[in-house]
């Protein structure tokens, strides 16, 4: 088994949280995995939102479908919860 340093310091803990659902959100896009899902996905894209933690997981099977899969979530944000999303973080990933 291999074994790897961690390369990167902790986050400092935050006592911030958003006070509404959908103010703001988190994001990270894993990937590319070597083998491919059954749907054909080699990407994961996680959304956190940070007020309730409610968690949204999409497989992709291009990077690119980042922006088109935000829209739709964005819209359907919108549409189901008569909301829309303030702010968006990314972890600042390539």
């Amino acid at each position: 088994m291999k074994k790897t340093k961690q390369i990167r310091d902790k986050f400092p803990l935050s006592d911030y949280q958003a006070s509404s659902i959908f103010y703001l959100i988190h994001c990270d896009l894993w990937g590319p995995y070597r083998t491919p899902s059954s749907c054909g996905a080699s990407y994961c894209l996680t959304i956190v939102d940070d007020c309730s933690q409610t968690v949204w997981i999409y497989l992709l099977k291009e990077k690119m479908e980042v922006s088109i899969t935000l829209k739709n979530l964005f819209a359907l944000v919108e549409k189901q919860y008569n909301n829309c999303v303030k702010m968006v973080q990314f972890d600042n990933g390539t």
